[in-house]
């Protein structure tokens, strides 16, 4: 399924034929880093993240432990929509927790000398495996990515 539309595609598509995506069925998939980005978060909330390290993640295969009928119905789009692994940074600690993923990752944390942003970065085409689990806000379905692992 080609997702990639042009911006008179999107534009022009009649309202009574957009769908709400289904969200990948439970269970474990290997993705694929498509991009890395650390951003700070504006916000007048205190209890909002001061910055996020943000993850679009794309799914390269589904493991046995994804039901198979739930993945057809998704009509290919779990191969084809990012989902999005954020990590919230609301103190200095909360730090490490970026450092600790690119280490999971098999990235070299010990020998780069760059800062969190560039580490955002250098994490893109990065493969590990995750468990798929949903939460549910209201009428939304987040996608939250649990038991990472390297898939080095």
């Amino acid at each position: 399924m080609d997702d990639y539309l042009s911006f008179e595609d999107l534009s022009n598509t009649r309202v009574s034929d957009i769908e709400e995506p289904k969200p990948h069925p439970h269970g474990t998939y290997l993705f694929s880093i498509v991009s890395g980005d650390f951003k700070e978060v504006e916000s007048e909330s205190d209890k909002a993240p001061v910055a996020n390290a943000s993850f679009a993640c794309r799914a390269v295969e589904a493991f046995g432990d994804v039901d198979e009928d739930e993945l057809a119905a998704t009509e290919g789009s779990w191969e084809s929509e990012s989902v999005w692994h954020r990590i919230p940074i609301f103190n200095r600690a909360d730090r490490y927790k970026v450092v600790k993923f690119a280490a999971t990752l098999g990235f070299d944390v010990e020998g780069f000398d760059g800062g969190l942003d560039e580490l955002c970065k250098a994490l893109t085409t990065y493969r590990f495996t995750a468990y798929v689990d949903h939460r549910i806000v209201g009428d939304d379905v987040y996608i939250n990515l649990k038991s990472i692992k390297s898939a080095a």
